[in-house]
């Protein structure tokens, strides 16, 4: 069966959907199983790690770069014909090139992990679901289709969103979820939200485990450990906080706790925050940052690239994850798995990943986050079991073949009998 997977145009500016869309793909492929080939669809050249992968296994991973749209194809294309979508879901005739380099391919089965499809011809980046409005028409696909929901956060925190961009999200998900043929999620909290909020019957979703067995972050060279080590001299000791700068990630909460260890603990710490800050919550934030005083503590790196995080997380006094919301954390996984102290938030999916109701904390109690990286900081046994804990749910997690979950969704759209053991 040749299953292709539609990694499209995603980048870290989207959080965590391209390192889930690719670590899913390193599964799949690390984790075969017989009779299956995955053909990766993507734009432009793909990441160093994937060509590297299909290099490793020729007979399993094939590359199909999409193909660009015609020359004749006018400018901002969605813009202009908005409107004929709202009447009908008729596919513009220029995007039917699409349609036939699919049907050439010849596949069995499309998965796009990536929330809803994402191509600029198919459908409006995610980007602008959060952040902006814009009809997202549906080109009729040729094979049966799987999407990967991440969450519904907009449901939760409505306040982090427009009226409008509630509305886009409300009937475009919708819109992916009913055309397709299944759906997967990572956590049971988003299935039973889809069930609740779209009416989705419990078979058409399932629960597929991140692939935490192929988490992995870039190795350090020396020479780039000693310029990361000059670039961060002068920012010993602190906080990391990987995180994009969106409202639900909470870094006022984080701010907050950090001006009191300063002022009332007497923590010399201060705070590195890495992720993305090209949205429009980043200048409310860098406000909170000096009406609290600490222009002078507190660093936005942007996104880094992979080895760079690696040895911040290697040389954080601790890792600080205080989200009020997160469908599942690469940051924490990241944290354990590289052996970083890490404390989390006690919403979704974070107490169950870390394993230990003693690492965790309410978002919303700045008193509480506080005292837990104090003592944290300062209590030489409590850091100790933290890393202890970190590394044995480190090795449970490790121990799941995700692969297994997803191939056993593809078998189940597709009607082919489970694999026998």
């Amino acid at each position: 069966m040749r299953v292709g997977f539609w990694l499209g145009d995603t980048s870290a500016e989207h959080g965590g959907i391209a390192p889930y869309a690719q670590r899913v793909l390193t599964s799949l492929v690390g984790n075969p199983e017989p009779g299956w080939r995955i053909v990766l669809l993507c734009a432009g050249d793909p990441p160093v790690s994937i060509k590297q992968l299909a290099k490793f296994h020729p007979g399993l991973l094939e590359i199909k770069p999409i193909p660009d749209p015609p020359a004749d194809t006018p400018p901002r294309l969605l813009d202009k014909i908005s409107a004929r979508f709202n009447r009908d879901e008729t596919p513009h005739p220029s995007w039917s090139y699409l349609q036939d380099w699919l049907a050439r391919l010849e596949l069995d089965l499309l998965h796009f992990p990536t929330q809803t499809l994402l191509h600029p011809e198919m459908q409006t980046p995610y980007s602008l679901t959060m952040y902006g409005v814009q009809e997202l028409p549906h080109l009729v696909l040729p094979v049966p289709h799987i999407i990967t929901m991440h969450d519904v956060q907009e449901l939760h925190f409505p306040e982090n969103f427009t009226p409008a961009q509630r509305a886009i999200r409300a009937v475009q998900y919708w819109k992916a979820l009913e055309k397709a043929g299944a759906v997967v999620v990572s956590f049971d909290h988003v299935k039973q939200d889809l069930i609740t909020y779209f009416g989705l019957p419990e078979a058409k979703v399932h629960v597929c485990p991140i692939p935490f067995r192929d988490i992995s972050l870039q190795e350090t060279t020396v020479a780039a450990a000693e310029s990361y080590a000059r670039k961060y001299e002068a920012w010993t000791p602190f906080l990391l906080y990987p995180a994009h700068t969106w409202r639900h990630k909470n870094h006022f909460r984080l701010l907050q706790a950090l001006r009191a260890l300063r002022k009332d603990g007497g923590q010399n710490m201060k705070l590195i925050c890495t992720g993305g800050t090209a949205h429009h919550y980043h200048t409310e934030v860098v406000a909170q940052v000096a009406e609290l005083g600490l222009s002078d503590a507190v660093l936005f790196g942007g996104i880094v690239p992979e080895d760079e995080l690696r040895w911040l997380y290697r040389h954080a006094a601790l890792v600080t994850i205080p989200t009020k919301y997160e469908a599942g954390s690469f940051p924490l996984f990241e944290a354990m798995l590289l052996g970083s102290p890490v404390i989390c938030s006690h919403v979704t999916s974070l107490p169950e990943t870390i394993g230990d109701r003693r690492f965790v904390f309410d978002p919303d109690d700045t008193g509480a986050l506080t005292s837990l990286i104090l003592r944290m900081l300062t209590d030489a046994v409590f850091r100790q079991e933290n890393l202890a804990n970190s590394a044995a749910q480190s090795e449970r997690l490790r121990r799941v073949n995700a692969a297994a979950y997803f191939y056993d969704a593809y078998r189940q759209l597709l009607a082919i009998p489970p694999r026998s053991n």
